[in-house]
């Protein structure tokens, strides 16, 4: 998701239009946003249960800077956000990125609650607009909840590729295909709904291929991943490399890309790799199916089916004429679809109509 808001910064800024975020830490985030000229508070009280201070939190910042528009991601931003709207009044978007309310990863408690805080904020009016990066995930957020007054789609930028690599990182990927393996991508972070267990399954099934994974990505489930992988003893076809500054850069240097996802708004690293040509083998969810399939340029399967994934990665593999056209497809598709001057037409509309002035995000 930081992306995806990194590109909001980069993209849907401009003379009328400027970000400021609240975010629960981290040095290398506000970094990021500083050099964007994103102006940030942080509020550790995000990454708690304490309402109370979270809503305190979230409605200081949205006075204190005199917001126009709160545009929320996530499910507690969205509800904190519109609950502080409802004293605050100001234009209010929800993003959606893969998880509303009904998800495994909510606690039943916190299922109820924000059923009961969503439908306070739709009654009265404290949101304006769900927006989702693709059709297909609109769909999924109209079939959850009739109730924001306007369900938009959009889709994400494919970016420019930096010529800028990390050269321990290329010799490592080197090595390997030197060594006769073909190089796949994981990038991901690591979190429940990335699901790199059932990529580590599928790397379990090709462990005697001629394959070695690279998992790009961290998080607050890079521990278990780890775990599992010495478990699994596949230390030998798999390399986990954290967070890796302009992860792209490096994708053309790929036979494959996986994902593994069970729950997907439509991943920005998905786009990526199609901007860089690389053929993709990813489960059918959120927004891939319709991002990959016109033209074809992804072999899908079933969420949780580490099976089907680890087949279609070793036909995908085996085939190289397949593999150059899903390449090619896919570079097609992010160059028409995933534009950068759309998305920020897109996002710059959205915040003046909120805001009906100048907009301060």
């Amino acid at each position: 998701m930081f992306t995806h808001l990194r590109q909001l910064a980069r993209y849907a800024a401009s003379a009328d239009v400027r970000h400021a975020a609240l975010f629960q830490g981290g040095e290398e985030i506000a970094r990021a946003f500083r050099e964007l000229g994103v102006e940030t508070d942080v509020a550790e009280s995000l990454a708690g249960k304490n309402v109370f201070t979270i809503y305190r939190d979230v409605k200081r910042f949205v006075e204190r800077r005199e917001i126009d528009v709160i545009h929320s991601h996530l499910i507690k931003p969205y509800v904190f956000g519109g609950l502080a709207n409802l004293r605050t009044k100001r234009g209010h978007a929800y993003n959606y990125h893969g998880l509303f309310i009904e998800n495994p990863y909510n606690s039943a408690l916190e299922k109820r609650f924000y059923r009961v805080a969503h439908r306070l904020i739709t009654a009265r009016g404290a949101v304006d607009a769900a927006v989702a990066p693709s059709r297909a995930s609109a769909e999924i957020v109209r079939a959850e909840t009739d109730r924001f007054p306007e369900i938009l789609h959009y889709h994400n930028v494919a970016e420019p590729i930096s010529e800028e690599q990390n050269p321990e990182i290329v010799r490592r990927i080197e090595n390997a295909r030197a060594a006769g393996s073909k190089p796949v991508a994981v990038v991901a972070k690591a979190e429940v709904a990335k699901r790199l267990d059932v990529a580590l399954r599928v790397a379990d099934r090709l462990r005697e291929e001629p394959i070695r994974f690279f998992f790009f990505g961290d998080g607050p489930q890079l521990d278990e991943a780890l775990a599992l992988r010495k478990q699994m003893a596949l230390e030998r076809t798999t390399e986990f490399l954290g967070f890796v500054p302009g992860a792209p850069a490096y994708l053309p240097r790929f036979d494959a890309a996986l994902f593994s996802s069970d729950r997907e708004g439509t991943p920005i690293a998905l786009v990526e790799a199609m901007a860089a040509g690389v053929p993709v083998v990813a489960t059918d969810v959120g927004g891939v199916g319709e991002t990959t399939r016109d033209p074809e340029c992804a072999l899908l399967y079933e969420p949780r089916d580490d099976e089907a994934g680890a087949r279609l990665l070793r036909r995908l593999l085996e085939d190289e004429a397949l593999r150059r056209k899903l390449g090619e497809n896919g570079r097609e598709a992010a160059r028409r679809r995933h534009d950068p001057k759309r998305f920020a037409e897109f996002f710059l509309a959205l915040y003046r109509r909120l805001a009906k002035r100048d907009a301060y995000v």
